[in-house]
């Protein structure tokens, strides 16, 4: 990340007399109770079968899991999606994907934001979510605060961390290369209640007393473990064809559509949707394809 990047987001802190300051780079990896683990905590994270105890794991470098494909091309691809974002919002938003920041006085408390922007006097951040339309279920209406609860958690979280009044979540369903914007205001109840979670976990880890499994909150939903582990390289790429053909199935999804729309009073509107879904499944496709590229690059030096 460049340091003109950097000096912006430090002026924007100091502009908005943020209760954060940038941490040092190697607090990236041990980001100790972000926005991630505070959703965790608390059950939002509908991933987690005992978020406690893993999140304890995790604090104290006894977890071996280093991430999922679908989490790292999740990651690889919020800068694509934070264009969209900036152009649903009208709001001029910077990608920052490896920033930690940390409190100033409780320096356990962290964040990582996804997009910051500076508008009219205030800090307005933005979080990105990759999901399937398998999971539509956790995700209201477009325009709505009612996004999946992780991630309203996470935005509450990271409003706490910068100050700022709202948080938008942008959620990209790739199968049908749609997205989804919620805005979400601050509610300083729950940041409350967030803030004696992360200290109660947090004496934990300094004391080195495990938790119990579920002690500040239940997970929603569950699933299977996955047995054994694989390299990433073949996985990532894999993922990556995967999103590429979700998104042409897309494509003839739409273009179906608007053949049965033809001769009717919606067929306007179909064609429309039609062209608007191939241009962003070639921007996604166009997209992906530089990343791997790029990835197959770094690997070969």
């Amino acid at each position: 990340m460049s340091d003109e990047k950097i000096l912006w987001l430090q002026q924007v802190l100091e502009a908005a007399d943020a209760p954060c300051d940038i941490a040092p780079g190697d607090w990236f990896s041990a980001r100790r109770v972000g926005a991630s683990t505070v959703a965790k905590l608390v059950g939002a994270n509908p991933f987690e079968r005992e978020p406690a105890l893993s999140c304890y794991e995790e604090a104290l470098g006894y977890s071996s899991f280093t991430g999922s494909p679908a989490a790292e091309w999740g990651k690889r691809l919020e800068p694509w999606l934070v264009r969209d974002l900036s152009e649903l919002t009208g709001l001029e938003f910077a990608h920052f994907g490896e920033v930690c920041l940390v409190h100033r006085e409780r320096d356990h408390e962290t964040s990582s934001p996804d997009a910051i922007a500076w508008h009219d006097g205030e800090i307005v951040g933005g979080e990105i979510k990759t999901t399937t339309m398998r999971r539509e279920a956790e995700w209201g209406p477009s325009g709505t605060e009612d996004c999946r609860q992780d991630a309203w958690v996470q935005s509450q979280w990271n409003m706490h961390l910068t100050g700022a009044g709202r948080w938008f979540v942008l959620a990209f369903f790739r199968d049908t290369c749609t997205n989804r914007l919620y805005e979400i205001p601050r509610d300083d109840v729950t940041i409350r209640s967030l803030r004696h979670v992360a200290k109660s976990f947090w004496s934990h880890v300094e004391r080195r007393v495990p938790p119990h499994p579920t002690q500040w909150g239940a997970p929603q939903h569950e699933r299977k473990a996955k047995a054994g582990r694989v390299s990433w390289k073949p996985v990532a790429e894999a993922y990556a064809e995967r999103i590429r053909l979700d998104a042409a199935a897309a494509v003839k999804v739409a273009e179906a559509l608007a053949a049965e729309a033809k001769g009717t009073a919606h067929e306007q509107t179909m064609l429309a949707a039609a062209e608007e879904t191939k241009r962003r499944a070639r921007g996604v496709t166009d997209y992906l394809a530089a990343v791997v590229e790029d990835n197959r690059a770094a690997v070969e030096d």
